[in-house]
């Protein structure tokens, strides 16, 4: 069971007509106040800058071989204890005047609650304090409600500072943190925190309040740090979790969670058809798993200091997911696996991250984010810890403009958007190349033709087989045989630690490779032939005879039509060629799975006769 509460709000009545208040007639007056540090709910920002801006803060303390100290503060029911009186003194003194006061203070005066517990109702219940979640204006009265302690916060002198931006409290609506250099300042600026929420009539949390003492040198700082917050002591962690990212010591994810969860997100979307055989298609799946998964396996990723070797971790787990999806065995080829399905990599989501957090922060040169970005990239050298030095590593290993030239020509989100357009074809064109040369380096690919766009779109053999059950099953077989992990003799022969004989089980007659598969082995000859006699009336029907025999009386060419017919351009006109080459995928993804099913069967007499003969 669980209480349901109806709020009844009153509202101005000026001349018989009701008069409501919006955002539009109150954010002009009040934006300007508002301090450069609240990034929570405010237009054309993300509360990630606040994250962004305490990444800084750790690099720049490396730089300088400086101690960094990170608290966390939790308010106890942050939007319900809102003490109306000292919320509408605030708004008079920030500019909200008139009528415009009279609304808004309406809103706030004589409005009551109702509790609704199974069917019966509660007597009304005055609201004396608090403001209403959910409501449109809410989080705007909370950031005028807290604003004055982030002013106050600002105008000591013991927070953090980047040259001469004050970076002291980053903040997310309620979600306050301060950044210190050493025990002193932390006890100062907590003596504030605490000041302040006598005065307002709210209360900290201490039990949820963390301190975190970042290992920015060698040097052995002092590593427990004491801060009380009036007789409480705040706990001292070794990582704690600000706007959903953990954060340790060193700055770095901790990738072995982060895995956790994103595996705990894909299963509870097994249920929907997200798993890889009988399930959904795997084109369907990768964007399942890019709207769903990567979001919490990646969430503010971009902003810490990730090391080569938990790149790697996230690269393998995605690769051993997207195989799973597939239905492709372990030993796949890492660039088959990402290629086929149209995946990109963990490493081109961060970069693609890391630029899209750029020019979001070139587009408001307002920002203490803009200011700090022309202040770090004039000022530090290209072995610098500090995240607009990667960024601007980043643009250069895209090809794209120099970041100062960015931060200067950018000054709109139309632009802004212009440049997010450019960065994914440039981001699309890297990997493409990068894919083509990996995949002209294996053998076991020879037979595959990497599509365009490879990072974004996926193979043919999948893309023809998204609509349909049946035909994804199918596909995965062919999937196999694409990439040389089909379990034929002379594969196991060569993956076996122990001698197998490679010849062929059904015919005995030579080695069962792809070519004696799908083209030799006189045993399947009669699944064969109707597909084949198929795939050639067709060709002939569409490019004429002469033509068509130069793709089917060579048995190397042949093979290549059967395994990946977009390896070949039969005709100049694209939508001509494209529909050409879908009717032989299908053809043939229906002719190997004929095959598979045949030879399975004959393999399953072979293998019961075997048993029975024996002694």
């Amino acid at each position: 069971m669980r209480a349901i509460v109806d709020f009844h709000i009153t509202v101005a009545i000026l001349g018989q007509r009701s008069i409501g208040v919006n955002r539009n007639q109150l954010e002009p007056i009040l934006d300007p106040s508002q301090n450069a540090l609240q990034r929570g709910f405010t237009s054309g920002t993300s509360p990630l800058m606040a994250g962004l801006i305490i990444s800084e803060a750790f690099c720049d303390a490396k730089d300088n071989k400086e101690q960094l100290i990170l608290q966390t503060f939790d308010a106890e029911k942050a939007f319900d204890v809102v003490w109306h009186e000292n919320l509408l003194c605030k708004l008079y003194k920030d500019g909200i005047e008139g009528d415009l006061w009279n609304l808004v203070k309406s809103l706030h005066t004589d409005a009551h609650t109702i509790v609704k517990w199974n069917e019966n109702l509660s007597q009304e219940i005055k609201l004396e304090q608090g403001i209403r979640q959910g409501a449109k204006l809410s989080t705007l009265m909370y950031k005028r409600f807290n604003n004055d302690l982030l002013n106050a916060l600002q105008t000591v002198p013991e927070g953090v500072k980047i040259g001469t931006l004050d970076i002291t409290a980053p903040t997310c609506a309620d979600d306050i943190a301060l950044l210190t250099k050493n025990q002193r300042d932390a006890q100062i600026l907590t003596n504030l925190v605490n000041t302040a929420s006598n005065k307002d009539r709210f209360t900290i949390n201490s039990a949820k309040c963390e301190i975190l003492t970042f290992n920015t040198h060698q040097k052995k700082y002092q590593q427990e740090i004491e801060v009380k917050l009036g007789n409480e002591t705040i706990n001292h962690v070794s990582s704690l979790k600000h706007l959903g990212i953990e954060r340790n010591s060193t700055n770095t994810p901790d990738v072995s969670q982060r895995i956790e969860t994103a595996r705990r997100t894909l299963y509870a979307l097994l249920g929907s058809g997200m798993h890889g055989k009988n399930g959904l298609s795997p084109v369907i799946t990768l964007n399942m798993w890019t709207t769903f998964v990567i979001p919490r396996l990646l969430h503010g990723i971009e902003l810490l200091n990730i090391r080569k070797i938990d790149l790697e971790k996230l690269e393998k787990y995605q690769r051993k997911v997207l195989k799973q999806l597939q239905s492709l065995p372990d030993r796949t080829a890492s660039i088959a696996t990402l290629s086929l399905i149209g995946a990109k990599t963990i490493e081109a989501h961060i970069d693609a991250r890391i630029i899209t957090t750029f020019l979001n922060i070139a587009k408001d040169p307002a920002t203490i984010e803009h200011q700090m970005a022309v202040r770090q990239l004039l000022t530090k050298s290209d072995n610098s810890a500090s995240w607009f030095i990667r960024a601007k590593s980043t643009l250069e290993k895209y090809d794209l403009p120099d970041p100062l030239y960015l931060l200067k020509n950018i000054k709109s989100n139309e632009e802004a958007k212009h440049w997010k357009q450019k960065v994914k074809k440039q981001i699309s064109d890297y990997w493409q190349i990068k894919n083509e040369i990996e995949i002209s380096e294996k053998v076991s690919l020879q037979h595959l033709k990497l599509q365009t766009n490879s990072c974004r779109r996926p193979h043919p053999l999948w893309q023809s087989s998204t609509f349909s059950p049946k035909a994804s099953n199918k596909a995965i077989v062919k999937a196999q045989l694409v990439t040389n992990t089909y379990r034929l003799q002379d594969n196991i022969d060569k993956f076996n630690q122990h001698k197998v004989k490679n010849d062929c089980l059904l015919c005995r007659e030579t080695t069962e490779d792809r070519l004696h598969f799908l083209l030799k082995c006189p045993t399947l000859d009669s699944i064969r032939q109707p597909y084949l006699m198929k795939i050639c009336h067709y060709l002939q029907e569409k490019i004429g005879t002469q033509e068509s025999n130069s793709y089917l009386l060579e048995d190397t060419r042949l093979l290549q039509i059967i395994i990946d017919p977009s390896y070949f351009t039969f005709s100049e006109i694209p939508s001509r060629n494209n529909k050409i080459q879908i009717f032989i995928e299908n053809l043939s993804r229906n002719m190997i799975f004929a095959l598979h099913c045949h030879r399975a069967q004959i393999i399953k007499k072979i293998s019961t006769q075997s048993t029975t003969n024996r002694p």
